[in-house]
């Protein structure tokens, strides 16, 4: 109780001596080093700079990104079993030097949702950002509360910077939270310098700096409770705390997620209308074989789609609120080679487990169905189906959102991401997994996609490629036709063939959504209806028999071609000049 009251009364004393430094200056005295947390900030000095605290004895910090949005760490937002936390239990101070007593400046908001960035994992602390939205805006301008400006450009090794928070100020995971915000300089450091073995050993990322002291131990370094602190260098926000605060510890330097390397992601989330909800049954981090699991709201776009043929083995997006972009051959009868009646179709959106059925699911029946016409089996171009469903997806929606269509040339491995349902394994009986989940798939160069190892040609000019060519247990199996890839946050692709569970030489192929998108929604205010039984025209396309020269054939000759050796090419014009014979059958 005496100790209490001393650290009650310590806050009252020097909340009223900081409560008027807008009208005074400081003496060096009241500027000195104060215990590990550095020097004890002024009023309006760090206005973007925020206090997180939670129910669960998390304590953060952050920095004000946007009128209505806090940008933190992702670690921040889940509880010791690492699952999400629920957004009521987060509350957020800002303005406001002193945790205690409540200034006249303060503007505490609670969080309404949360937006972890997709790739976020826990082993290494790699995309550790999360974006808050709060239950009411900021009130703007403030003397000591404002946007932060973010940096975009590289900041280059030596420059001094200063670091912010109100973290404990030791090492014990029971130490107090500072009771004053305070800062201390830092300089950014060779990333070579601190992933030595002596050090943090190969740990920070690209998209990680490591800022502050190398050498031997300091008493002026972020303890616990710093995390998502940022990291200002010419008064703009260049890092948030994401690994290394041990109290100046000798070799620890502290790390820093990179925010130039975010900023396009920070800004989708101020539009976005779902982010992933708190769950008792959600993990985070890598989960079993051919994947990361997902949390709900992760791929608001992401559907299955059921048929009679194909149960729950193709996926579809949601392109707008009553159309879903999916492949041809997910909606063509594997016998017949005729589209199936849209009557035997529906749409599952909305959930990201098959079973158990979740409160977030809408079920929609499909009532039109339109193939592109120019879809080829044999090729798989142009393998585009868009499908009208039969009542509109809700407006509002926590886990439906129609996505955003890719509309630019995206450069060589560019990070996209899958996510899907399928399979685990590439034999014909294996099961669907219950759970949706993810996979990284960068983007490969055509050309060696093409190689004669790989696709050998098949891929084509509107078509994307990506993946690994090396084996890899993290890619998609059976199951994942129609599936989307999303790079930077936009659709990308839909998958089209590809499907061998990991196996080398053997990356995923997508449709170009960028060379569709005029197709995709024309297909939004079409009125006609296409017949039952109807079969896309098919060009004719050449192949080489085993022994016997070319032969140029139609899309009827294809059972025919089953009972005999083949091997397609991709042009007939490929093989001349060996003699031509037409194949009627």
């Amino acid at each position: 109780m005496q100790w209490t009251a001393f650290i009650v009364c310590l806050a009252l004393a020097t909340s009223l001596v900081v409560a008027d430094r807008s009208s005074e200056t400081e003496t060096e005295a009241e500027r000195a080093p104060r215990l590990i947390g550095g020097t004890n900030s002024p009023w309006g000095q760090f206005p973007a700079a925020v206090s997180i605290n939670t129910t669960f004895n998390v304590h953060c910090g952050g920095a004000v990104v946007d009128r209505q949005h806090v940008l933190t760490a992702a670690q921040c937002v889940f509880n010791t079993n690492r699952r999400l936390i629920d957004p009521y239990w987060i509350k957020i101070h800002a303005g406001d030097i002193a945790l205690a007593p409540v200034g006249s400046r303060r503007q505490t908001r609670r969080v309404t949702q949360i937006f972890v960035h997709p790739e976020f994992n826990f082993a290494t602390l790699e995309h550790d950002v999360a974006v808050l939205r709060l239950d009411r805006p900021y009130e703007l301008p403030s003397n000591t509360l404002n946007v932060a400006n973010r940096t975009r450009r590289i900041v280059p090794n030596g420059v001094a910077c200063q670091y912010v928070g109100w973290g404990t100020t030791g090492p014990a995971p029971t130490a107090a939270v500072s009771v004053l915000q305070r800062f201390l300089p830092m300089t950014i450091n060779d990333r070579e310098l601190c992933n030595q073995a002596t050090m943090h050993a190969g740990r920070i990322q690209e998209s990680m700096l490591c800022a502050g002291n190398t050498g031997a131990s300091n008493n002026a370094a972020p303890c616990n409770g710093n995390a998502g602190n940022g990291l200002y260098c010419d008064r703009a926000l260049v890092g948030i705390l994401t690994f290394g605060a041990n109290c100046g510890a000798a070799n620890n330097p502290p790390v820093f997620t990179q925010v130039r390397f975010y900023n396009n992601w920070i800004e989708q989330q101020f539009n976005q209308t779902q982010g992933p909800l708190a769950s008792g049954s959600e993990d985070a981090g890598p989960r079993i074989t051919g994947g990361t699991q997902t949390v709900p709201g992760q791929f608001p776009s992401a559907v299955i789609l059921e048929t009679p043929y194909q149960p729950q083995n193709c996926m579809g997006t949601v392109v707008n609120r009553q159309h879903v972009l999916t492949a041809a051959v997910c909606v063509m009868n594997p016998t017949t080679f005729v589209m199936i009646n849209p009557f035997w179709m529906r749409i599952i959106a909305g959930d990201i487990n098959v079973v158990p059925v979740s409160v977030r699911r809408v079920v929609r029946e499909v009532s039109r169905c339109y193939v592109h016409p120019n879809y080829n089996r044999l090729t798989d171009s142009n393998n585009l189906a868009v499908l009208r469903v039969s009542e509109p997806f809700p407006e509002f929606h926590n886990t439906i959102e129609p996505a955003l269509l890719n509309a630019r040339i995206l450069p060589d491995n560019t990070p996209c991401q899958f996510p899907g349902w399928g399979a685990t394994t590439d034999t014909a009986t294996a099961v669907v997994r219950p759970q949706q989940f993810l996979v990284t798939a960068p983007i490969l160069t055509t050309g060696s996609c093409n190689a004669p190892a790989v696709h050998n040609n098949r891929v084509q000019q509107t078509m994307i490629c990506a993946g690994a060519l090396a084996a890899n247990a993290n890619t998609v199996c059976r199951g994942n036709l129609g599936g989307g890839l999303y790079c930077n946050g936009h659709l990308t692709g839909v998958l089209s063939f590809g499907l061998t569970c990991g196996l080398a030489n053997r990356p995923g192929v997508y449709m170009d959504v960028r060379q569709y998108t005029n197709w995709i929604q024309t297909q939004f205010t079409r009125t006609d209806n296409p017949p039952p039984g109807w079969v896309p025209p098919q060009p004719l396309y050449g192949f080489q028999p085993a022994g016997i020269g070319c032969v140029r054939l139609n899309w009827a000759c294809i059972q025919w071609l089953a009972k005999r050796t083949c091997v397609p090419i991709r042009y007939f014009e490929a093989v001349a000049p060996v003699p031509v014979v037409q194949v009627n059958p």
